[in-house]
């Protein structure tokens, strides 16, 4: 009898973090791609000057976010499936110092495309059960 209830206690345990788990992963998708469309319209409204205090506070709000994210999101899935998301962030804080728009838009584009394909990498699905 104490065996099946540590049984069915770690198996709630197993799916009460499953479910946590993908709740995080979808809520840190939802929030990288409301920050990097929201770059994106800085960045078209000031094509001329990208450097400018708005387009900055709006990047480093972006990158904050995701150096915490990162840091959790590496305890769930192997760091070499984020890891174009930091090259993408690195790109584009070197693009944003040098006025560089053509490149910054190329990575916050980026950062949307993996924004949408994270789902299917880190999230549950039956393919990954079976």
């Amino acid at each position: 009898m104490k065996r099946a209830i540590g049984m069915i206690i770690i198996a709630l345990l197993l799916v009460g973090f499953g479910i946590w788990e993908e709740i995080y992963v979808d809520k840190t998708i939802k929030t990288l791609s409301h920050n990097s469309i929201h770059l994106e319209k800085l960045l078209d409204e000031n094509e001329e000057n990208i450097n400018c205090p708005d387009v900055v506070k709006e990047f480093k709000g972006l990158d904050k976010f995701w150096n915490k994210a990162e840091n959790n999101l590496c305890y769930i899935v192997n760091f070499e499936k984020i890891k174009p998301i930091n090259e993408s962030i690195f790109k584009l804080e070197g693009a944003i110092k040098e006025n560089d728009f053509s490149v910054a838009i190329e990575n916050v584009k980026t950062l949307q495309n993996y924004s949408n394909n994270l789902r299917y990498i880190m999230g549950a699905s039956v393919n990954n059960i079976l």
